[in-house]
This record gives C-alpha cells, sequence and structure tokens, in this order.
C-alpha cells in the first residue's frame, strides 16, 4: 500500500518505519483479536436492554455508548491487556519495519542476542523475560481490581434471549464508510498483495504482474522436507487448538464458577505465560524434554510442539472464554446443581451449549495462532516436525519472498476452509443476525 501511494502521489502520507508506525502496524495486526472476542459475548447480550434505553428516547450512539460498551467492559479490558503484552513481545514486525530504521525494541533485542549474531547470551534473555513478567503482573492485578463485582455484567440468564442487531439510524452510513475503507486497506489490499506476490517473479508498481507471472515460487513444495511442514501444522493447530480451547474452558470455568480455594491463583497462572518470549519459552521446553528422561520420547514428535504451543498460548484461549462466562447468570448453575447435577454435567450440558460462540472463536483463535507460530518451534523442531512458520523463516533469511509469499496463501487456504467447515460442522455463528 505505501510503495503504491509513493508511486501514484510522489509521497507517502505515513511513514511505517518508525516507532509510532510500528505501533500502528502491530495495532492493526492485532485488531482481529478483540473483534472475536466482542462478538462472542455479543451474541448473549440482552437485546431488551438496549430495547429500554431505546424506548426511554436515547439515540443509536448514546445507546451504543451508555449499554453496550459498559456490559463490553470486561472484553475490552482483557482483550487491552492481551494485545498489550503480546505486543511488548512481538518480533516479526518490529524486525522487519524498525529494526532496519534504527528502531530496536525489547524483543529484537533478545532475537540479535540469542539468534542472530550468535553470542547466545541466555542470561540478558532471562532478564527481558523477566522484565517483561513483571509487567504482566502489574496488569493482572490491575485488571481483577478493575473488572471488580462480576454479577454487574451478566446479561444472560434463565429466561430465553435472541439477540436482536442494533439499528444505527442516521450512523448508517458512516459507520459502513468506516468499515469499507478499515477493511480495504487492512485486509483486502495486502491480502491480494501476498496473492500476486505468490504468483509473480517480482512485485513492483513500474512492472505489471501479467508480464512476470509464474509458479516457480510454488517449486519448493517438490522437497519432502518443506511439504511436510503443511501436514505437520495442520495436525499440530487443530490437535492444539481443540486441546487448548477444553483446557481454556476448565480453567476459566474453575476460576469464575467454583469455590476452589486457589481459582485466584488459577486465573493469574493462565495469563502468565504471555509474558514469556516464545524464544525463551521454546529453550526452556527444550531443556526440560532434554533433561527429563520420561520426556524424551516427546522431544522428537509433534507433541512436543502442541504441549509447548498450549503452555504459550493458554492465555488467548483464558482471555477468549473468560468475558463470554461472566455474562451468564449463575442461577442457570444453580438450579443444574439444585437438581442434582454434578459440575462436570452442569459444565457441559448448561454452560458448554451457551458458549458455543465463544468457544468457536476461541478455537479459530488456537488454530490460527498455532498456524503461524514460529518461535516457540525454532528450537523444539526436527526435521520430521518441521512446520510452516521454521520455513517461513528460513526462506525469510535466504531472502526468498516469492516462496514465503506462496506459503502465505496456503495459510490463508487453510484457515478459511477451517472457518467455513467449523461452522458447518457446529452449526453456530460467530455473531449474531
Amino acid at each position: 500500500i505505501t510503495l503504491l501511494l509513493k508511486d501514484a502521489l510522489g509521497f507517502t502520507p505515513w511513514n511505517i518505519n518508525t516507532l509510532w508506525g510500528v505501533g500502528v502496524v502491530i495495532g492493526l495486526y492485532y485488531a482481529p483479536y478483540p473483534f472475536l472476542f466482542a462478538s462472542s459475548a455479543l451474541s448473549l447480550s440482552n437485546p431488551e436492554l438496549e430495547d429500554v434505553a431505546r424506548a426511554c428516547g436515547a439515540g443509536a450512539l448514546r445507546t451504543v455508548l451508555k449499554i453496550t460498551i459498559p456490559l463490553l467492559k470486561p472484553v475490552i479490558i482483557y482483550s487491552a491487556l492481551l494485545i498489550f503484552v503480546i505486543g511488548i513481545e512481538q518480533l516479526s514486525i518490529p524486525l522487519v519495519l524498525g529494526s532496519p530504521y534504527g528502531v530496536e525494541v525489547m524483543m529484537t533485542y533478545l532475537y540479535e542476542i540469542s539468534i542472530r549474531s550468535g553470542l547466545r547470551d541466555w542470561p540478558a534473555a532471562g532478564v527481558i523475560s523477566v522484565v517483561v513478567l513483571m509487567i504482566t503482573t502489574t496488569l493482572i492485578f490491575i485488571l481483577s481490581r478493575y473488572v471488580g463485582a462480576e454479577r454487574k455484567y451478566i446479561s444472560v440468564g434463565g429466561k430465553a434471549i435472541k439477540p436482536r442487531p442494533l439499528k444505527l439510524g442516521k450512523w448508517k452510513v458512516p459507520v459502513l464508510v468506516f468499515v469499507v475503507i478499515y477493511t480495504l486497506f487492512t485486509t483486502i489490499i495486502p491480502t491480494v498483495g501476498i496473492v500476486i506476490r505468490a504468483f509473480v517473479k517480482v512485485l513492483s508498481p513500474q512492472i505489471s504482474p501479467l508480464k512476470v507471472l509464474t509458479l516457480s515460487n510454488f517449486d519448493f513444495l517438490q522437497y519432502s522436507e518443506y511439504l511436510m511442514s503443511i501436514p505437520n501444522t495442520i495436525i499440530v493447530s487443530v490437535v492444539g487448538a481443540t486441546l487448548g480451547t477444553l483446557y481454556a474452558l476448565y480453567n476459566s470455568s474453575t476460576a469464575k464458577r467454583t469455590k476452589f480455594k486457589l481459582r485466584g491463583l488459577l486465573e493469574h497462572l493462565s495469563l502468565y505465560p504471555r509474558g514469556v518470549p516464545g524464544l525463551v519459552l521454546g529453550m526452556g521446553f527444550l531443556w526440560m524434554f532434554l533433561l527429563l528422561k520420561p520426556l524424551q520420547l516427546l522431544r522428537p514428535t509433534l507433541a512436543a510442539l502442541v504441549i509447548a504451543y498450549i503452555a504459550r498460548y493458554i492465555p488467548y484461549g483464558y482471555t477468549s472464554v473468560t468475558p463470554a462466562l461472566m455474562r451468564i447468570s449463575e442461577e442457570l448453575d444453580w438450579s443444574a446443581r439444585v437438581s442434582g447435577a454434578s459440575w462436570n454435567y452442569t459444565l457441559r450440558r448448561i454452560l458448554l451449549p451457551i458458549l458455543k460462540p465463544s468457544l468457536l472463536s476461541t478455537w479459530l483463535l488456537l488454530f490460527i495462532t498455532f498456524l503461524r507460530e514460529y518461535a516457540t518451534a525454532i528450537f523444539l523442531y526436527v526435521p520430521e516436525t518441521r512446520v510452516i512458520g521454521v520455513t517461513i523463516l528460513e526462506f525469510w533469511n535466504q531472502g526468498e519472498f516469492g516462496p514465503i509469499a506462496a506459503l502465505s496463501v496456503i495459510q490463508l487456504l487453510l484457515v478459511f476452509a477451517s472457518f467455513v467447515i467449523l461452522q458447518k460442522l457446529l452449526k453456530v455463528r460467530l455473531y449474531a443476525g
């Protein structure tokens, strides 16, 4: 987009190679996360609350500001916490857009001292991890104090509800324009650019893509070590996302719907892994698999990657399920328990059906994350367990941008296929309407 504007206008209205530019790109990159969280939570909203506001004379904007957004406060806070923490440990965007122009962050410095330079300064890497962990601890403490009483966010009780779209009135056109522009510049144009780059020898505003069409960017599929990275990634992503979603559901339910004495500690532990950079976590798991004899058999298998991925990204699942769970009244649990149902039966037959949209969002989030993960896998993979993320990193170090785009197209197809298949199987949508 930047190159096209520069070629058309002779200048660019922004500079993405600055600290602010890198920050904006990271924000846009992680924008789908709060969207998934909010859309699943909104599917549980009670439309009667908005109807009452409209009946009292409130317009669409006032209803959103006074009713809808306050009910989404847990989602907003959890999303902000998650994005802040994962933004701190973001490596790829600062490495590509910032480092060549003198913009350094903690993760690019960590990558420099532990991987690129060959110094392997692990003590310094550990210090950086501790600093990030301290920041995470502080944010979790603020989160627990700010969210406070959970019952004021409840909008799902024993009475059946059916969410309804909110009529925007005069705001319909401005919102539509904003959504179209946002989607065009953050999704459609970049995706089209990746697809085009996968089928051309070179992508430049000065050369027509039709003149440099090629399929040579997919030649790497002729080599078994690269080809196997695709099914390996699918297996790790599907199994890891499924187990991670179930684990997040049980963690969140235990922390928020039981009297377990250590439930507060469980919530903190569910968020802490995001304070450890993937490079450091991968190294830690490597030493664990090497030093503990019972686990040595897992080292050369995909199970090692699944375990490490779930350990690192369980905060994604927890922060996706918890806000939706907090909006369901405990009266439903109590009714089931009074009728003689066990906690597991109540979770399976009462909460699980209501949380289907949230669990779908969680599964997709973990699946997409595992699909592109590379930092944790760097120290854990062997030739037989190579994944797409590691292959893309190798191509990047070799300057092979065509194969990178080709693999990215394959990733996009996998994400789209999983989205369609999962919604067909579960017969549930991420949003109401």
